[in-house]
């Protein structure tokens, strides 16, 4: 059998200057096949995702001015006209649902298509250049169902833990209300302790997406330990690539953003009256650009995925000696020099 290209090894300890490398690296390396499979997979839901978010930053004052008694004419690509405060809050609500349904559509289908390419390149032997849609379509739906369930599980910690916090917030208030002095401090402490707790768990979605024989509960106990072993690593590398990520977001997010606030000033500006950006041409246009919007904060996401499984890769070799065991069960596959 051919030998495996050692360069391409997921599982190896490196520095941080490393890390960031080998992730730009690998979306260099592929950003064909990424970028082709992302635009046929991505851009169809980010027409979706599109819809409710402009709806619903474009329809925010309308919501408000409802509130308040002063309802206008909504600005929105739907245009719902005067509307009551109850029907305001539905309308928000609604988009609010379907945006965030539509981002988790588009999140699970990211993962998939990341954790599928990341598959082939650092596990098989697969000329990635002659790498099909028919080749990644089993991972696509393996690593899809995989992503789907740890999105599930984790929606339900993320309710059970903002109860807690309520629980504690409200503790500390009434424990520390006489003495003002100290509560600002114990809320810091507070914030602080969580900003701890999270930071580890970044590592719970590459180690369920890679590691078949993990549940979800496993996954979670073993972020923890590898991501306290090797927190500072964690945190550095979200907080670089996510400056870069931002960075890239910011290209295809402006033009939507001087749309919305164009349209609002003038809304707000002539009590309603939005004139020519009020038309059906500027609301459509608009949409066309949060479509752009949707789409390129999704593609750029890819350096997040990417980033912190190199780190979960350091983290599992240095820890674990993830990678060292790799070689020795696979020793019988390399030439015997």
């Amino acid at each position: 059998m051919e030998q495996r290209n050692l360069n391409n090894e997921l599982y190896a300890t490196r520095d941080f200057g490393r890390k960031l490398s080998d992730t730009i690296e690998f979306v260099r390396s592929n950003w064909r096949l990424l970028l082709r499979y992302e635009t046929y997979l991505l851009l169809p839901i980010s027409v979706i995702m599109a819809f409710f978010t402009n709806n619903l930053v474009s329809d925010y004052s309308n919501l408000i001015s409802a509130l308040t008694g002063n309802g206008f004419v909504g600005t929105g690509l739907a245009g719902y006209g005067h509307a009551s405060s109850h029907g305001a809050i539905l309308v928000w609500i609604a988009n609010m649902l379907g945006s965030c349904l539509s981002y988790e559509l588009a999140f699970v289908a990211l993962s998939a298509l990341v954790y599928g390419v990341m598959h082939f390149f650092f596990f098989t032997d697969k000329n990635m250049s002659d790498l099909s849609f028919q080749d990644l379509k089993p991972k696509l739906w393996y690593f899809a169902k995989r992503s789907f369930i740890l999105s599930l599980v984790s929606l339900l910690l993320m309710v059970l833990a903002t109860v807690v916090l309520i629980v504690v917030f409200v503790g500390i208030t009434f424990l520390f209300g006489a003495m003002r002095f100290a509560i600002l401090p114990m809320y810091l402490m507070a914030v602080l302790a969580i900003i701890a707790l999270t930071i580890p768990l970044l590592l719970v979605m590459p180690i369920y997406m890679l590691e078949p024989e993990c549940t979800v509960v496993d996954a979670y106990l073993k972020a923890f330990r590898l991501g306290f072993a090797t927190w500072g690593g964690v945190f550095a590398v979200t907080f670089v690539i996510g400056l870069v990520v931002s960075i890239l977001q910011m290209v295809t997010t402006v033009p939507w953003y001087v749309m919305v606030f164009t349209k609002q000033f003038f809304t707000l500006a002539h009590q309603g009256d939005a004139g020519v950006t009020g038309s059906f041409l500027f609301s459509f246009t608009q949409y066309l650009f949060c479509i752009l919007e949707c789409f390129g904060a999704l593609v750029a996401s890819t350096f997040s995925v990417v980033g912190i499984t190199i780190q979960y890769g350091h983290a599992a070799d240095k820890i674990d000696g993830r990678g060292v065991a790799q070689h020795i069960d696979q020793f019988d596959q390399f030439d015997n020099i």
